[in-house]
């Protein structure tokens, strides 16, 4: 579809293409899959870190090493799960954040965020960070749609950490079958997080094509699954 859209656009160069709503950033990767430059934008922050990551091409070696890291951080939170004096990780709103887990799963998602937090600043963290991310709504008390569910379902000792890395090796997959599959020279996309009336980064007739899904309101309660995942990250 977005080929087809793009056919004669500015015959001499390739077209801009903009997805003012991006989400996860569908839009962008297949338009970097094309060759492409893309620009995304989302007033979510989550939108953001999620988008990065799915339009992150990353050689084998370097996913390799961060697969690793990923491996070690799930060892350790094994090892960590008896011990009653492990090392703790503070979290500036965690009176918000101790209703919605059952405490043993509490336990183990705050000793992954305590880990990831002491790696180094860079992209190695940051895909880490997105990937804990998704745990920490998987693993809470809300239902799909967001509200508490009454009865939270019961998980066996070990799921936090074997769903982290069971989510961090596709992810890693993922981004090397990007970095395969991309045509040579394709630019990296621009990610925004600001008022889609307005994007202000962006000037008129700065791109060639809006490819976009809005979001539906009342439909889905986006607010508290992502406020979630932003008290976890301190975004």
């Amino acid at each position: 579809v977005l080929s087809h859209l793009t056919e004669g656009l500015r015959a001499t160069d390739r077209p801009q293409v903009l997805d003012p709503f991006m989400g996860a950033g569908t839009t962008l990767v297949e338009g970097m899959l094309l060759g492409m430059p893309t620009r995304g934008n989302d007033l979510n922050p989550i939108a953001t870190l999620v988008a990065r990551e799915r339009t992150r091409p990353r050689p084998a070696p370097e996913a390799e090493t961060l697969r690793q890291h990923l491996l070690r951080i799930g060892a350790t939170v094994e090892s960590l799960r008896q011990d009653k004096h492990a090392p703790r990780h503070l979290l500036k709103t965690p009176k918000r954040i101790l209703p919605l887990y059952q405490t043993r799963l509490l336990a183990e998602l705050m000793q992954w965020m305590r880990l990831i937090s002491a790696l180094p600043a860079g992209p190695g963290r940051e895909t880490l960070r997105a990937i804990f991310s998704a745990g920490a709504v998987k693993f809470s008390n809300l239902t799909a749609d967001s509200r508490e569910d009454e009865a939270p379902p019961r998980y066996p000792k070990g799921a936090v950490t074997r769903y982290l890395v069971d989510k961090g090796e596709e992810l890693l997959r993922a981004q090397q079958a990007l970095q395969r599959r991309l045509p040579p020279h394709t630019p990296t996309p621009l990610l925004l997080c600001e008022d889609a009336r307005l994007l202000p980064s962006l000037g008129w007739d700065s791109v060639d094509l809006v490819l976009t899904s809005p979001p539906y309101p009342g439909t889905y309660d986006y607010y508290r699954q992502h406020r979630l995942r932003m008290d976890w990250l301190e975004l």
